[in-house]
């Protein structure tokens, strides 16, 4: 097995445990990932509309939020398997569902994460570079047909 499916495989168990402590299946899942990195994105670029239209339509982006992603659920399930909570001990949170799921929204809060982490440059770059390149060619060859 190369390095690469071992961390699919990884991935997937980690994303099975997370949707079976939350009694959530994987379109509930999935959905809850994908709005936490829209949210994130409108946070972190503080509405700047035009940015986050190019970054929600980069590959690049999204690879990142989801290497980002899955160290927050591996934080989640040590969290549940010490019987802490985020940012504090506390025991009762692991019996219920709705006491995990807080938790998990806590530790995926796309406010705090805007503030606390930030893409690499590269990302960024390569995700306006993805789009600006189109746009530029399409300006050259517009003033190029106007002559």
């Amino acid at each position: 097995m190369t390095h690469t499916e071992r961390i699919r495989c990884l991935r997937k168990a980690t994303e099975l445990q997370v949707m079976e402590l939350l009694e959530w299946d994987l379109l509930s899942y999935t959905m809850f990932k994908y709005e936490c990195g829209l949210m994130y994105l409108t946070a972190y670029l503080k509405g700047d509309m035009d940015a986050i239209d190019q970054m929600q339509r980069s590959a690049i982006y999204w690879g990142w939020w989801k290497l980002h992603w899955m160290e927050r659920e591996g934080e989640f399930l040590e969290n549940f398997r010490n019987g802490h909570c985020h940012p504090r001990p506390y025991r009762q949170w692991v019996k219920t569902v709705h006491g995990r799921r807080a938790n998990y929204r806590i530790i995926h809060n796309p406010d705090v994460l805007s503030q606390a982490m930030e893409p690499a440059g590269v990302v960024l770059e390569n995700s306006y570079c993805a789009h600006l390149v189109p746009a530029l060619k399409m300006v050259v060859r517009q003033a190029h047909d106007e002559k």
